[in-house]
């Protein structure tokens, strides 16, 4: 889908992929022919991967970067990226251990937990080194299912269903942001309390989420457009980080799957949904 949108000064320029992350490669050339002054992308992963092969000049801000920037390569500091990559993290790897802390806490017998994971969007190699050790900690086993495309889900719900795990956790990934719908469906069909990294899935009907608000995120990438186009330069622009974390709690979902949700847990909800 292309759209092109005049606000007062500035003139924005829309590329979706429309559910075909093949596509991405060309949207991405067809801005920096333009050419455009600064490229916003919501994630890392693919998406910041073409864009950066594409050009090295044009400044480009991840809204919602869900990897390490460092550990990945793509910027040189956090404080001072060195590049023509800034933006925001959502620190995905370093929440890995209070979302299975929390799950656990919610479902205290649980010992098999799956993790619904997306190999094409990105490695995730923090957030499994984060997520492996914290579960050794909280004696829980991981059993890893992978998909790559929304046709996917379907099967690896079914891959889930033959590990007879506990619990269900997710990565931080733009397809099951995307298709929140489907994937709450699932997990509720498949019976199974499941810790999302944002509240949209929650929303939809599954159990439970923690992680920042992408919506706030979004609104400060904005900023970060704006300094831009104002003189700023990313190289010099520090890697945002969130301080504020929502946990929310869906009841109904508790319900349906016969979870009494502990006192404890309603008392560290941000958001309890009836």
């Amino acid at each position: 889908m292309y759209t092109s949108y005049l606000k007062g000064d500035f003139a924005m320029e829309f590329r979706s992929t429309e559910g075909k992350p093949e596509r991405v490669p060309q949207l991405v050339a067809d801005l920096v022919q333009l050419p455009v002054e600064a490229i916003l992308v919501g994630v890392c992963g693919t998406q910041l991967n073409v864009a950066r092969r594409a050009t090295q000049t044009i400044p480009i801000v991840v809204a919602t970067c869900n990897d390490d920037m460092v550990e990945t390569g793509v910027i040189a500091s956090m404080r001072r990226p060195g590049g023509n990559v800034t933006g925001l993290s959502k620190l995905t790897p370093e929440l890995a251990p209070k979302r299975l802390q929390l799950l656990k806490q919610t479902v205290p017998g649980i010992k098999r937990v799956a993790v619904l994971w997306n190999p094409a969007y990105s490695d995730f190699k923090a957030d499994w080194r984060e997520t492996l050790a914290a579960a050794q900690l909280l004696g829980l086993s991981i059993h890893p299912v992978e998909f790559r495309r929304p046709d996917d889900f379907d099967a690896a719900f079914a891959a889930i269903a033959r590990e007879r795990v506990d619990a269900l956790i997710t990565f931080s990934d733009a397809l099951t942001y995307v298709h929140a719908k489907r994937v709450a469906d699932l997990v509720a069909a498949a019976g199974l309390p499941a810790m999302f990294p944002f509240r949209e899935v929650v929303d939809e009907g599954a159990l439970m989420s923690y992680g920042p608000s992408l919506t706030g995120m979004w609104h400060r990438a904005a900023d970060y457009v704006v300094r831009i186009l104002k003189g700023a330069n990313p190289a010099e622009m520090a890697i945002e980080q969130p301080t504020k974390f929502e946990f929310i709690v869906n009841l109904k979902a508790a319900k349906a799957l016969g979870l009494a949700i502990p006192q404890s847990i309603r008392l560290q909800a941000d958001q309890v949904l009836e």
